[in-house]
């Protein structure tokens, strides 16, 4: 091997080394993002636009078997859900679980509204319990009137500013950090078996 083949594996090594580590470092950083803003938003928190609409999902409580067992209350006439005509099993604990779409109405002012799920027959709860179950079923629904102030809200500071999920920044970079510290690690190879 010549010296300037050498300098020149030397030289991409190094290369590829910034580019493992500037890659590795916004990886850290969506993931970081992500979980920060997720451990910020409660479960309960939901994010709708005027004249749009999102699916709910929620655990059964009390003596619910089927849908008219279950009730809806706002404290806004431009909020309602529309529940689905059937329960099912969640996936992973396979508890009986509703489903229903929230829907903001057009003449909705942005704003925080509450809504609540009411289950008609809770006499198999025990009363300390209530309130647990009370709190589970009230949601706060914050409105935006589109979806520029929606993303001017979010708690992501990357979703904020660019638009852009932090975990898709996150995966996307992923490879590259693999790639570049594979590539790394075979020219580090190659330098030392010609010095050897």
């Amino acid at each position: 091997m010549t010296a300037i083949d050498k300098g020149k594996l030397i030289n991409n090594r190094i290369i590829f080394g910034r580019i493992c580590i500037a890659a590795l470092i916004i990886v850290l950083i969506g993931v970081f993002d992500a979980l920060i803003s997720s451990y910020r938003k409660l479960a309960n928190d939901l994010d709708i636009i005027s004249g749009r609409s999102l699916e709910l999902i929620g655990k059964i409580y009390g003596n619910t078997t089927n849908i008219r067992d279950i009730g809806f209350s706002s404290d806004s006439d431009g909020l309602s859900l529309i529940f689905d005509k059937q329960l099912f099993s969640g996936y992973w604990l396979g508890k009986d679980m509703w489903r229903g779409e929230l829907k903001a109405d057009f003449s909705l002012s942005p704003g925080r509204y509450k809504i609540k799920i009411l289950f008609h027959d809770l006499s198999n709860i025990k009363p300390d319990h209530i309130i647990k179950v009370d709190k589970l079923s009230t949601y706060t629904v914050n409105v935006y009137s589109d979806a520029k102030a929606l993303r001017q809200s979010n708690l992501s500071f990357i979703k904020r500013f660019t638009g852009i999920s932090p975990w898709l920044i996150s995966i996307v970079c992923f490879p590259i950090v693999l790639m570049s510290g594979a590539l790394v690690f075979i020219i580090s190879g190659k330098i030392e078996t010609e010095m050897a």
